[in-house]
């Protein structure tokens, strides 16, 4: 996952936000590889969908700029429901839609679980 924040860079300035989604993104790919009884390919799969999600997000920065002053959990929480995620480019139809919005889902209910259990802490 280190290389992801260069891939997804449009310049320079994506970079530290890109590390910041992967630092948003760790402790969801901890609870599916430690906690989630998943086939390796399906770990692999969401390890791909959380790499489209970060390519979307910052390419959302770069679109428009009111969204770059966002926090990243801010971003994230916007960009995330029960019914997926933002539009992906590279997952435009059928089974690779369906898997990616599965995956930005699963993100949205561990994200949602962490939060509401913080609240009561």
């Amino acid at each position: 996952m280190a290389p992801w924040p260069g891939s997804w860079r449009a310049d320079e300035e994506d970079i530290p936000y890109g590390q910041g989604l992967l630092e948003e993104f760790k402790p969801f790919v901890t609870y599916l590889i430690e906690e989630e009884t998943l086939a390796r390919s399906t770990t692999r799969r969401h390890l791909n969908n959380l790499f489209l999600l970060g390519g979307e997000l910052i390419r959302r920065i770069n679109t428009y700029e009111e969204d770059r002053r966002l926090s990243l959990k801010r971003l994230l929480d916007d960009s995330l429901d029960e019914q997926g995620g933002p539009l992906c480019r590279h997952a435009e139809r059928g089974s690779d839609l369906r898997h990616y919005d599965a995956t930005c889902k699963k993100l949205y209910t561990f994200r949602s679980a962490r939060s509401r259990a913080h609240k009561f802490r």
